[in-house]
């Protein structure tokens, strides 16, 4: 199985749908780092104590991986194309409830 194409990518990548954008673009950049914090959130959960007094918190931590999750979908995919999971205002306001309550 190669991993390579051979043809180069002249400094752009694929949003999803096959769009080419530069990979200095915003977009690229801002789904770069949601996956940074993706990772470490799982990095949090695997270093969490034992114990159902962490449940909530693992429960919470994994509701964000997810959110994370399709905020990165919806900025890889092309502005005049659906998406799949799109985020809300409810999910926002959730965020921030949660946020406040730790």
């Amino acid at each position: 199985m190669r991993i390579y194409t051979r043809s180069g990518d002249k400094g752009e990548t694929s949003l999803i749908h096959g769009v080419r954008v530069p990979k200095h673009a915003a977009r690229v950049e801002a789904y770069g780092t949601c996956d940074e914090a993706n990772s470490c959130i799982g990095l949090a959960l695997a270093l969490l104590p034992a114990g159902p007094e962490w449940d909530e918190v693992r429960r919470q931590l994994a509701v964000v991986q997810t959110k994370l999750f399709h905020v990165g979908a919806e900025l890889a995919t092309p502005p005049d194309k659906p998406v799949g999971w799109p985020i809300g205002d409810d999910d926002v306001t959730n965020l921030e409830r949660q946020i406040d309550a730790w």
